[in-house]
């Protein structure tokens, strides 16, 4: 049962969510983290956003004590600031004013150096870049998008809330070449279909 659910994941989220996502071409879709608050991007799934200044975010490591398998590499996520709304965020803390800084837009990105702390030298170190600049990355949806975890890391401070409508992207993604997900897709719905039949009475009795 088990084999049969991990074929059914996979055939959804690489096989036939790939196949969508690659039918939509090679070259990113352009927009502005402000647009992207204001009009959304629609079906696209492989995005460029531009015009943002990297806000709050959250570095996670491997835990080698855990059985958790998903927390085997580096990963930061964090929140893609219109220029407006980091500034008004930035002069909230200067002031000690209260301010809920809206999150429309976060990306996710495993590419990120071992004891990477964003913090520790102005600008950054690769982790974030203070300053506008631009990401590409697939949007992702279903079982992929967004955590209920993650999304109560960002809320629970009070500073910032994250949008139930929220962009979520993988940064550094880029859409295979057809024929990869299409091949997932057969393959999977064999081994399917192979695993569905193991579970299916054969309708005869002991004699």
């Amino acid at each position: 049962m088990i084999i049969l659910l991990a074929a059914l994941y996979g055939l959804w989220t690489y096989g036939i969510d790939g196949i969508r996502i690659s039918l939509q071409g090679q070259t990113p879709r352009t927009y502005t983290a402000q647009q992207v608050i204001d009009s959304g991007v629609g079906g696209a799934r492989y995005v460029r956003i531009t015009g943002f200044t990297d806000g709050t975010y959250v570095y996670q490591t491997p835990d080698k004590d855990s059985d958790d398998k998903t927390r085997t590499v580096n990963r930061i996520e964090y929140a893609l600031l219109p220029e407006q709304e980091f500034s008004a965020s930035v002069k909230a803390v200067m002031s000690g004013e209260p301010h809920v800084t809206p999150i429309h837009i976060m990306a996710s990105d495993s590419r990120v150096s071992s004891g990477c702390q964003a913090e520790e030298k102005e600008g950054g170190d690769g982790c974030l870049t203070l300053g506008e600049r631009t990401i590409e990355g697939i949007v992702r949806t279903g079982p992929e998008a967004m955590t209920s975890e993650t999304r109560d890391l960002f809320n629970e401070g009070g500073e910032y809330r994250v949008s139930d409508d929220v962009l979520y992207i993988t940064e550094g993604d880029r859409p295979a070449a057809l024929w990869v997900p299409i091949l997932v897709t057969v393959a999977l719905t064999l081994l399917s279909l192979l695993m569905l039949l193991t579970f299916v009475p054969t309708g005869r009795r002991a004699t």
